[in-house]
């Protein structure tokens, strides 16, 4: 039997596979807060996600638009920057 995840947990699972599936799970109240697909919600964190590691400069940007799964201009919108003014790493 699978052991139960706490709300805040998450779980990286390969099964020898070049992706990685990360379980986030969260409480049914968070969810009706955000009143948003768990689709939409999905891809707002993956953007997040590439966003917070972009700016870091762990990831170099093609990586980040990867991760993200979004068009340039849309992630360097969620940046609240201007994407001309980025280069590409």
């Amino acid at each position: 039997m699978a052991a139960l995840l706490k709300p805040w947990e998450i779980r990286i699972l390969n099964e020898r596979s070049p992706l990685h599936t990360v379980t986030l799970r969260l409480p049914d109240r968070v969810l009706s807060i955000l009143r948003r697909p768990s689709e939409e919600i999905v891809q707002i964190l993956r953007v997040a996600a590439a966003a917070h590691w972009y700016e870091r400069g762990v990831l170099a940007q093609d990586k980040a638009l990867e991760i993200a799964g979004v068009e340039r201009s849309e992630f360097f919108e969620f940046l609240g920057q201007d994407q001309e003014s980025e280069p590409d790493a």
